[in-house]
């Protein structure tokens, strides 16, 4: 499973490297995560996923209309040491920071796009591999057809079933 970013608990070493500078990058990237419920957003921030629990959230029906869904599973895995995590930002200004083996809407992998493809209406103008000092990665999967949620505006699948 991979998954959205959302807590960044502590520094690390990787080949004796400190990632102080990345992680504090990452962190203020972290700082702005949001999840879109069916109306607004709820803001993530570094203090994980569990306040989501009983939040509606807005998902995609089996048709491509947009619902009301509660959050049915929160999931969790560790992030290996190295770790590194998506970092990227479209045309109109959203930006998302995730694991690359997170899928897209339309089932591609983060990790697999580059500057200039399609995402979600608009055009990736910066795609990048960050450091990530996070002990663990989190996905949610709300219910109904899809398994599909907003993060930071972007449509994303999850990576639960």
């Amino acid at each position: 499973m991979a998954g959205v970013a959302v807590e960044v608990p502590s520094l690390r070493r990787v080949g004796g490297h400190d990632l102080a500078v990345a992680s504090q990058a990452v962190r203020a990237m972290m700082q702005e995560m949001s999840i879109d419920l069916f109306a607004g957003s709820i803001p993530i921030g570094t203090s994980g996923f569990s306040r989501l629990r009983k939040v509606v959230l807005g998902t995609v029906s089996a048709d491509g209309s947009r619902i009301a869904a509660p959050v049915i599973e929160i999931g969790s895995m560790p992030a290996p040491i190295g770790h590194r995590m998506v970092h990227l930002v479209l045309s109109d200004g959203r930006e998302l920071l995730v694991s690359p083996g997170h899928k897209t809407s339309d089932g591609r992998a983060l990790g697999l796009l580059k500057i200039g493809d399609e995402l979600d209406g608009s055009t990736i103008t910066r795609w990048e591999l960050v450091p990530y000092a996070g002990d663990r990665t989190y996905d949610l999967l709300p219910a109904g057809a899809t398994g599909r949620y907003w993060a930071n505006g972007m449509l994303l699948s999850s990576t639960l079933s």
